[in-house]
């Protein structure tokens, strides 16, 4: 459940002063330094506001493994680190079905982003303070960030880009979240069944021994080497989650099955991404990015191209605010950049795929998406990268169904019908 805001309604939170003895200032103080956090600070920082990214230590190694369409992020400096690219991914939805997909994806060096980043925020001045947030207090045109140490940073715009689980970000509605779940490992193997080039963007085949109305999951593998692979058991998305056991277990199965025996496991991977739930509260004086701001996509889990596209507009929003009426008026305009009119169109139709995924047992999960990656490239590629207008998402998810076997048609049409569905189709039309 997500947290409400701590404003200043406390009357003891009233007592930490916004200036005077031990308080430092900034233009902006934004609280994480994973890739959200470096990303909205280098903005910021390189528009001309003083920056400060508070954090326990910027250089704690990041624990997940990050990918992206290479045609979204080629343009970017941190396509720079990219590890490796694949001219062929391939998507199996049931042992006679193979969709190969012409769309290069692309495997970053986790290490290398996270140095770029860093270097990139520090070249345009932005300073690392360590510290964890204990609260935020808002007041006139200045708030007030203080550490569990007791230091006070003052800042005109706070953005929090702590992750998705924020206690200080106000969201407008109850929406439940539900959870992407994944357990993934690099390894050293003797071989493997892939050949150059080719990854494997999904592979729902069942097993043996499958029990019917299991909850999907999917294998997520790419080559890294003749020798080396990175292999993930992923559930798309689920409520409640998918235990990392249950994850673990059916990736050492799908191994098995393949006859993929890992000869030293190099690297362990475990990932819990909330997807979906309400929206923040674009009313608050606070600002959010990333995932704090709900940003991963909830059809897919995918957020890095996004913020990386997306913070450089937000930080001229928050200048331009800063400029013209001060710190509420820069809050506002940073709000309406992350989250437009179209923008929260989209987020209700995605979220009501998202929902009617949660409801799919494997079978009809393989089924959606055998009908899915039929459709015309432009299309799907569309849907997962959130490069759709809201019409485009719309005329997607009804091509979808139109195109469906008439059982899977009758599932979704239930689940048409249901709350998100109808928030969907008012989004759809405009309204």
């Amino acid at each position: 459940m997500r947290a409400a805001d701590p404003v200043a309604s406390d009357p003891l939170r009233r007592e930490v002063s916004v200036s005077g003895a031990g308080t430092t200032q900034a233009d902006v103080v934004v609280v994480g330094s994973g890739p959200a956090g470096l990303a909205i600070a280098r903005a910021t920082a390189a528009a001309g506001l003083r920056t400060r990214v508070v954090t326990p230590c910027p250089e704690a190694r990041w624990q997940r493994s990050f990918g992206a369409w290479l045609d979204e992020i080629d343009a970017l400096p941190e396509a720079r680190a990219v590890a490796q690219t694949w001219a062929g991914p391939v998507v199996h939805t049931d042992p006679l079905s193979r969709h190969e997909i012409f769309r290069r994806y692309a495997r970053f060096d986790v290490e290398a982003l996270q140095s770029l980043m860093l270097r990139r925020a520090r070249l345009v001045g932005v300073d690392f303070h360590h510290g964890m947030v204990a609260q935020i207090i808002h007041q006139d045109d200045r708030s007030a960030v203080q550490l569990r140490s007791g230091q006070v940073l003052q800042a005109r715009v706070v953005v929090d880009a702590s992750g998705g689980r924020s206690p200080f970000v106000r969201f407008s509605g109850r929406q439940s979240v539900a959870w992407q779940t994944a357990y993934g490992l690099r390894a050293r193997v003797r071989w493997h069944p892939w050949p150059r080039g080719e990854m494997v963007f999904m592979d729902f085949r069942s097993l043996p021994g499958d029990l019917a109305g299991r909850r999907p999951t999917f294998l997520y593998a790419m080559p890294l080497s003749a020798t080396e692979v990175f292999v993930e058991e992923t559930s798309l998305v689920a409520r409640p989650a998918l235990p990392i056991r249950e994850l673990r277990s059916r990736l050492q199965a799908r191994l098995d099955h393949m006859g993929l025996h890992l000869l030293e496991v190099l690297e362990e991977e475990r990932c819990t991404i909330a997807m979906g739930g309400s929206l923040p509260d674009e009313e608050q004086r606070l600002v959010a990015f990333g995932s704090a701001a709900n940003m991963v996509h909830p059809a897919s889990g995918y957020m890095l191209s996004r913020v990386l596209q997306t913070a450089p507009a937000v930080a001229d929003a928050i200048k331009t605010g800063l400029s013209q009426g001060g710190a509420k008026l820069a809050a506002r305009a940073a709000w309406r950049e992350i989250w437009s009119r179209p923008a929260r169109r989209k987020y209700d139709l995605y979220r009501f795929g998202m929902e009617t995924l949660c409801s799919l047992d494997a079978d009809r999960t393989r089924a959606l998406f055998d009908t899915f990656f039929r459709l015309p490239d432009d299309a799907w590629q569309g849907f997962l990268s959130d490069g759709l207008s809201p019409d485009g998402v719309a005329k997607t998810m009804l091509s979808v169904f139109s195109e469906a076997a008439p059982a899977l048609r009758w599932r979704l049409l239930e689940a048409g019908l249901g709350r998100s569905g109808i928030t969907a189709i008012r989004s759809a039309a405009g309204i």
